[in-house]
Formats: structure tokens, sequence, C-alpha cells
């Protein structure tokens, strides 16, 4: 005996160190996901304080990780948008929603704001309340300074732009009003002058050429820009001016005149006298002379130096929104495509042309309302950001972070729509792995607590069977010895009663002393006594061996293995220790146990283990009448009782290997959300102290786990309640067990 509780005991040690190995490695695998994960990380308390962060969310905001959780989450927000925030929190809370992204900012610990990239979805406990949030922190401050910038340079250049239309309008106007009138006056001295005046005074570079290279004539912004007087030009050959660059200027105005044609537009990047860059807008027009000649060339230059430096400056950043991992794409009003860049091509497949031939941008969107959503709120000037899911041109489903923002001209007018995206499917894939492996945790959790918690009650069972079983070996020795030797007693007084009867028979006229004896000892009350009370020790010592025979059965610590079992024993042993709790007292009327018991086979399990469930079931039911008397809902009427509590107990054969037992009380019944949670480990619906909620969960694994088999319960306000035990007559791999038939019996 000794030996098998102390292999128990080690069967139960290793399945508790199995259980514990497990638990540790889940943790560790869920500690390295959360702490090398590519996005910050928290775990948030519903009052805003920090239960847990990575360390990649303490270094975007440049905290230590004792430092972030001294601070709630209203102290690291920026105060614009902490009722944003708390906005979707309370969705949260109240159910409206399961999640929510939004681009907001916090406070660096340096003081600067960091924009990021919050999701946030909420963490029930197993009793559907809330329990903490989980948020995934992705630091967009870059993304949202190239946006700043790309949208900066577009108003500057759209300006600029405008600026310079105008302008080279003007000047193409004045220029050629000013050659008409050159054209007109080129004879007296007087006309020289008005001819100098009107150069002089254009917005451009102009001078005049002839055939030979010489510089006929120019205004004093072209000698300005040559670095000279207009005296000093006037005359020379390009050749003296600027010798390094004579020849290849000849060549173009030589091709002017030689073609007859102008040549309009050409952009020259030219270094100054002074050694500084620039660039100029050259436009070389062929002049006539009175017999219409070409007598050279007239040449038109425009310094376009901003222009070319916005230019180059949108260049720069468009090569840097085309190397931005962020997928950016344009559309006019009508939701037309008018831009993509390479990263929305790689991730949505399609290029302007491919996607406005295919349907535009509702095609692209699994949701058609959220196409109408982002529309909606961008036209009204405001900026929509969520999380939706896309279908690429290969029929992908992939979940992106959408930001949609006005684009506007500079009147403020709206003219198009603006779009920035984020494949955000290992992001999705992290935070569902950290929500499976949580889960995972905590299931683990329970079921630790749960088999601790069944290790303990079995170990606590296992030892009062051994108590149970050794007062009983001992209650049995003296008791066997006294219900043995009664009927020797019982002979013996019978002798001695007949002996004396004979006595008095044969000597009718005693001495005066055996008078007085029989008087004192009371010989008629002893002979008519002495029979009854050895009946009644009869009795008592049949019944205590009936105790202690229910006592061993009960406990059955000599089957540790599954072996074939007559249930109806066990059921009897269980009602014969629960004897005092059903009979009739001064509190409460009896409880009447009814027994319909089928023709049962005998049944391959575990005995003790079976007998606990027993045990529990009739226990509970015990219980329920109890209530129901407490609760004076049982009532005496006339003398007799207005309600019989009643526990009926039947078995059966439902299928060729298979048997039912059904226990049955008349109690007050249960709601169904009571029913659906009756075997959830440590639920219960007693009071402190009458409870653990362990002894359903323990009878539930008992009849699946370890006899394959079935337990359920039906109850209803009212009705009362019946649990029916369903198990297979033997285990799969197993012989079947030898029935016993009625010689046997």
């Amino acid at each position: 005996m000794q030996i098998n509780t102390s292999s128990k005991k080690l069967i139960n040690e290793a399945a508790l160190k199995q259980l514990e190995e497990a638990l540790l490695i889940s943790e560790q695998r869920f500690h390295a996901t959360f702490e090398q994960t590519v996005v910050g990380i928290a775990h948030i308390a519903l009052d805003g304080g920090w239960l847990r962060v990575n360390k990649k969310f303490c270094n975007i905001l440049g905290y230590s990780h004792e430092e972030l959780l001294t601070l709630s989450l209203p102290d690291i927000t920026h105060p614009d948008d902490i009722d944003i925030n708390l906005s979707y929190i309370s969705q949260l809370l109240t159910g409206k929603i399961q999640t929510f992204s939004i681009e907001k900012r916090y406070i660096h610990k340096s003081g600067f704001s960091v924009w990021i990239n919050l999701s946030q979805s909420l963490v029930l406990k197993p009793s559907g309340e809330p329990d903490y949030f989980i948020a995934t922190i992705e630091d967009i401050s870059r993304r949202k300074a190239a946006q700043e910038a790309l949208e900066k340079a577009n108003e500057q250049l759209e300006l600029r732009v405008e600026e310079r239309t105008v302008e080279l309008n003007n000047t193409i106007s004045s220029l050629s009003n000013a050659y008409a009138q050159l054209k007109r006056r080129i004879s007296t001295s007087s006309e020289k002058q008005h001819q100098q005046i009107i150069l002089d005074a254009m917005p451009v570079m102009i001078w005049f050429k002839d055939r030979e290279n010489r510089i006929l004539k120019i205004n004093k912004a072209a000698a300005a820009w040559m670095g000279m007087k207009v005296e000093d030009i006037e005359g020379k050959s390009t050749y003296d001016i600027y010798p390094a660059q004579a020849a290849k200027y000849h060549q173009n105005d030589l091709e002017v005149i030689n073609s007859k044609k102008s040549k309009i537009g050409i952009v020259e990047k030219i270094k100054t006298y002074s050694g500084e860059n620039i660039w100029l807008n050259l436009d070389r027009v062929p002049w006539h002379d009175d017999e219409g000649n070409i007598g050279g060339v007239v040449v038109f230059a425009r310094d376009i130096t901003p222009q070319k430096q916005a230019e180059e400056a949108l260049l720069l950043l468009r090569k840097a929104v085309e190397s931005s991992s962020d997928a950016i794409a344009m559309t006019d009003n009508n939701g037309t495509s008018i831009y993509h860049n390479h990263a929305f091509i790689n991730l949505f497949g399609y290029t302007v042309d491919e996607l406005n031939n295919a349907g535009g941008q509702a095609i692209v969107y699994t949701d058609s309302l959220v196409v109408q959503e982002v529309f909606s709120t961008v036209m009204k000037g405001d900026s929509w950001r969520g999380e939706v899911e896309i279908k690429t041109k290969s029929d992908r489903i992939v979940p992106i972070s959408l930001r949609a923002d006005a684009i506007k001209d500079k009147t403020g007018k709206i003219i198009g729509l603006v779009s920035i995206c984020n494949d955000i499917t290992k992001r999705k894939h992290a935070e569902s792995q950290l929500k499976q492996q949580a889960t995972q945790l905590e299931q683990t959790v329970r079921e630790l607590q749960q088999t601790q918690s069944q290790l303990i009650q079995t170990e606590k069972l296992s030892s009062l069977g051994q108590l149970v079983a050794g007062v009983a070996h001992e209650i049995n020795n003296p008791v066997s010895f006294i219900h043995g030797n009664l009927p020797h007693v019982w002979d013996y007084a019978e002798d001695l009663l007949g002996l004396v009867t004979l006595y008095q028979q044969e000597y009718p006229n005693p001495t005066p002393e055996i008078l007085d004896e029989i008087e004192a000892i009371d010989l008629d009350f002893i002979r008519s006594d002495l029979p009854k009370m050895l009946s009644s020790i009869k009795v008592g010592t049949q019944r205590i061996c009936e105790i202690v025979r229910s006592l061993r059965n009960f406990s059955r610590l000599d089957e540790a293995m599954m072996k074939g079992v007559d249930l109806h024993e066990g059921i009897d042993s269980t009602l014969m220790i629960l004897h005092s709790r059903l009979r009739a007292s001064p509190d409460h009327p009896g409880i009447q146990v009814i027994k319909e018991y089928g023709k049962l086979p005998l049944v391959e399990c575990y005995a003790g283990p079976l007998n606990q469930v027993f045990m529990n079931l009739i226990g509970n039911a015990i219980d329920a009448l109890e209530e129901l008397v407490a609760s004076r809902q049982v009532s005496i009427v006339n003398g007799k009782i207005a309600h019989n509590p009643q526990i009926r107990i039947r078995t059966e054969v439902i299928e060729k290997d298979k048997v039912s037992i059904r226990i049955y009380d008349n109690g007050s019944g249960m709601p169904e959300s009571v029913r659906k949670r009756l075997f959830d480990p440590f639920f219960t619906t007693k009071a402190v102290g009458k409870g653990t909620g362990l002894g359903l969960s323990i009878s539930h694994s008992i009849i699946v786990q370890k006899h394959g088999g079935k337990l359920s319960c039906i109850s209803a306000p009212g009705e009362g309640t019946e649990f029916i035990i369903e198990i297979p007559t033997y285990q799969p791999n197993q012989e079947p067990p030898h029935v016993l038939d009625e010689t046997e019996i």
C-alpha cells in the first residue's frame, strides 16, 4: 500500500513538473516575440497605466523601461491628441468597436513631438469583462516629415510656376513690341538712343549679333550679366569677350541663320564671370536688314535659376517619394488616379492607366463603403485614417494602414486627394501571434491551476481513502469478533435461561435467599429482555459490518487498475455513506431515494474515481434539496409534507456497449446561465466555504478523460436537475469484462 501511494505522488509530481516546464517555454517564446518585434508594444491597464512595454517602445519615447512604467497614457500624449484617443478607448470599452488605428503624437523625453501610428485592441477576461489593452506603436516621424516637405514643395512650386508663367507672358509680349520697334527704327542716332532706352527697360537680357559673331547691340541687363559696360561690348566679337565658349555660341547662331528658323526655349547651364552657375532660357531669332536678308540673330535670355532650383528640389522630393517604402497615390476629385509611386505599384500591382482602366480606386478595397467614407471625409477638408483591407491585382488580400488628405490649390480649393498606405501584414501577424501566445499562456496558467487543484484534491481523497480503509479495518476486527461470538452468547443465554426454568420447575419452593435474589435481579424481566437485547446487538453489529463494507468498497484502494465493476455496488456504497444526510431530522424531512436499477453488465472502469463521481453528484442533489427546505419552499400541510424531497437513480444499457446512470433530484433546478458553466473549474453557486467549484469539474474529467464517456446535465428553474453519465462497458484495446450470470451471483 505504501509503495502504491509513493508511486502516485511521483506521478503527480512529474505531471506538475511537465506542466510547469511547458508554461516556462511558452513564457520564454512570448517574451522573445514581445521584445524582438520591430514595432513598439505595450499592455495598458484600464486606468491608463503601463502594465508591460517592450524595448522598441522605450526607444521611440527615449525613456528607460523603469521610467516609462511610472508614467500613464496622458503623461506622454500630446495635449491636442488626448480627446480623440480617449474617444476611441471609450468605444472599445463599450463594445462599439473591436480595434482602432490612429496617427497621433507622443511627447519624447526630450520634449519634442513624435508622430506614431497606434493600433489598439481590448483583451477580455474569461468572464467577458474588460481586462487590459494591447497596443502596437509604429514610429512614422520620417514619413510625416517627408509628407509635410512634399506639401510645402508643391505649394512653392505651384506659386513659382504661376509667377514665372505670368512673367514669361509679359516678357514675350514686351519683346515682341520691342523687336517691332527696333526693326522700324534703325537709322538715326536719335532712333538708336530710343532703341537703347527700350532695350534697357526690358526685364530680360538682349543682344544682337551679326554673321561674323560680333555683338552689334546689347542692353544693360545682358552687359551686367557679362560683368562689362554696354560701350565696352558693342562692336566686339564674342571671341574677345568669352573666348572659351565663343565657337559653340557662333555655331548655334549659324544654325539659326542658315535654317532661317528661330530656336525657342533653349535651356543651358552657364557659368558667369563671377564663377556662379546659373540657368538661362534662350531664344535665338534671325533678324533681317532693309533688303530682307538675314543679318544675324537677336538673343533673348532669361535667368531661370530659381525655377530650376525649385524643379531640382521637386525632382529630389519626387525621388524621395518614389524611393519611399510608403505606397503613395494621388487622384483627382472624381477618383481618377493621376500618380502612383513605385511602392504603390509594387503593393497594389496597378500602374495609373491600369487602375483607371480597371475601374478606379473602388476596385482595390474589399469594402466599397470605405472608398465612399474616405472621399466624403477628405472632400470636407478633413484627414481620414484607419486600417482597411485591399485586394491587389493578383487577388491577394492585404491589410494596410491608410491616411488620406486633400490636395488644395493656392486658393484653398480642393483639387484632389493624396493617400499614403503601409502594408501591415507583418504587424498584424505579430499582433495575432502576441494575442495567440497571450491566450495560450492564460490557458496554460488556467490548466496548471486546475491540474494543481485536482492533484491536491486527488491527494486529499487518496489520504482520506487510506484513513477510511484503516479505520474500517480497525473497526472490522473487534466487530467481527463480537458478531462472530453472538450466536454462542445466544446459545449460552438460552441454556442458562432454560436451566433457570428447569430449576423453578423442579424446585418450586426455593429458599428465602433465592427468592430475595430473584426479586432483586428481576428474573422475569431478564428472561424476557435478554433475547431482545441480544437481537438488538446482532442488528447493530450487522449494521456496523455493512458500513465498514461500504467504506472499503467506496475507497477501492486495491483497485488502481481498470477492472470489471458492479456499478450498483458502488452506488449503494455511496448511499450508505450518505445515509445520515438522507434520513429525516428535526430540521428537514427525510429524502426518499428511488432506485430504478436496470440489468447492467460488469463495467470496466476505475472504481474509486467513479465512486467519487457518484459521491459528488448525489451529494449535490442532497445540497439542492436541503437548500429547497431551507428556503421554506417545502412545507407541512395538515400534518403531511407538501413537497416530498426525492432522489431517483436509474441505470440502463443504452447501446450494445454503453450504459447510463441518471441521477435526478426534484429540487428547485437552475437557470441556463448556471447550467452552461457547471463543469468550469472553480465555478460554484454555493456560499463561501461550502464548495471549491472543483467537484463537477473533476467529475467531468473522470468520466470524459479517464473513461471516454459523457457527463451532461438537464435542468430548468422549478423542474429539478438530472445528471446523465454515459460510459462504455469496456475500454478500447482492453478485453471486455466478464459478465456474471445468475448462478455466479
